[in-house]
């Protein structure tokens, strides 16, 4: 098993339900490093505290957790929370790049097509989820072509 699906997804899954919980904010989570890491009261048969506060700095060092680390005999990390690029990944939040992009407007569209009733509706929101897509690959040759112009003019 690798470290993602062994340690840190199953880490960055508890923050995330943690953060449900309205003391969570202000609560302090203390790993001991030293001089032997424990099991940790968290997971069952899961990271002991020093894989749990490597995963945790992994993580933050993805973007994909904040929170504030001290460390003495232990690890202690407060104020600790699952960012917009966590949640994303878990597929809790949407990746508001894609939803806003052409790829993101022609599946909504798509999608709407699909649970029309109306005929003429179906049609149209098919015509244009076409015309989004024709759009959108228009931008990007036209954008790829503009690059390839730079480069050889250079």
């Amino acid at each position: 098993m690798n470290t993602w699906a062994g340690i840190d997804q199953r880490v960055l899954r508890w923050v995330l339900e943690q953060s449900d919980a309205p003391e969570w904010r202000s609560r302090i989570i203390e790993l001991t490093l030293r001089p032997e890491p424990e099991p940790c009261a968290e997971f069952d048969g899961g990271p002991n505290t020093l894989q749990m506060d490597e995963a945790l700095l992994r993580l933050r060092g993805y973007g994909l957790t904040a929170g504030n680390r001290h460390e003495t005999e232990a690890a202690i990390w407060s104020h600790l929370r699952i960012t917009a690029d966590g949640l994303i990944l878990l597929g809790e939040w949407p990746d508001l790049d894609r939803v806003a992009s052409f790829e993101g407007v022609q599946v909504m569209l798509a999608a709407l097509a699909k649970k029309a009733e109306d005929p003429d509706d179906k049609s149209a929101l098919r015509r244009t989820a076409g015309a989004i897509g024709r759009l959108g690959q228009g931008v990007v040759e036209t954008e790829l072509e503009s690059l390839g112009e730079g480069i050889v003019g250079q």
